[in-house]
């Protein structure tokens, strides 16, 4: 038990590091009102002061370099365990951490005893162990029908609701490759309030200034406006807007 309790949390450090490193972000006050184009507002803060959110996460896709059930032995289950474990023993109550691909987290899920999934229940209803996203997977936003993305989407958030009451108030797609308009649209349908992102052109996100020079780079940096009011849909208008927040570094 007590050399469980050290992996834990050498584990649960490990992971706050990373999240260090690569999830820091930073508040920007823009109510800017954006078209499927970046019209960016300026931060007006006079200390100059600048807050950082660590986000304690781990992206597991369901389909890369390995099949389903390999990741799944090999890394989710480890993590899921060690993260679970942290959290429940965590006297101070305070820390947490944050899942979004549900065709995993249901495959552990089964897999637990009724004692550990009531301990788990309570850690959501804390928010301490927070659903985002909250799909079957992180769909891919280029070549996915809409049909597909609802019919995913629907699966891993009845999970969510049969086991926990809950649905995510936070859209999550940190690794499709460009963002699509249909996806912020779909998720203000369904109740979706806020909206994370991570893969746009790199020359927004970046200034580079030496070899390749490109003129005009760093626009989010320069601008400050890693956040924006999301307006997706000609057709739906102000309705379907969605507070969309972009990932200053990558998430790995």
């Amino acid at each position: 038990e007590e050399e469980r309790m050290m992996m834990a949390q050498k584990n649960w450090n490990i992971l706050v590091t990373i999240a260090l490193i690569i999830s820091t972000t930073t508040t920007v006050s823009s109510t800017t009102t954006i078209n499927n184009k970046v019209d960016a507002g300026k931060v007006d803060d006079d200390d100059g002061m600048v807050e950082v959110f660590l986000i304690p996460h781990s992206h597991c896709d369901a389909g890369w370099l390995q099949t389903i059930d390999s990741y799944y032995r090999q890394n989710v289950t480890k993590i899921l365990d060690q993260v679970t474990y942290a959290l429940v023993h965590d006297s101070s109550k305070t820390k947490k951490f944050t899942w979004s691909e549900i065709i995993y987290f249901k495959m552990w899920w089964d897999e637990q005893s009724p004692a550990w999934q009531e301990e788990v229940r309570i850690l959501v209803s804390s928010f301490r162990f927070e659903f985002v996203g909250g799909g079957w997977v992180q769909n891919d936003e280029a070549v996915a029908h809409y049909s597909s993305v609802i019919d995913q989407m629907t699966m891993g958030h009845q999970f969510l609701l049969n086991e926990f009451q809950i649905t995510p108030s936070v859209g999550w797609q940190i690794d499709p490759f460009g963002p699509s308009t249909i996806t912020p649209t779909l998720w203000n349908l369904s109740n979706i309030k806020y909206h994370v992102i991570n893969r746009v052109d790199m020359r927004l996100k970046n200034i580079y200034t030496q070899m390749p020079d490109i003129p005009g780079s760093g626009l989010f940096i320069n601008n400050q406006s890693f956040e924006w009011i999301w307006t997706p849909s000609n057709n739906y208008g102000t309705s379907a807007q969605i507070f969309t927040h972009v990932l200053d570094s990558h998430y790995s």
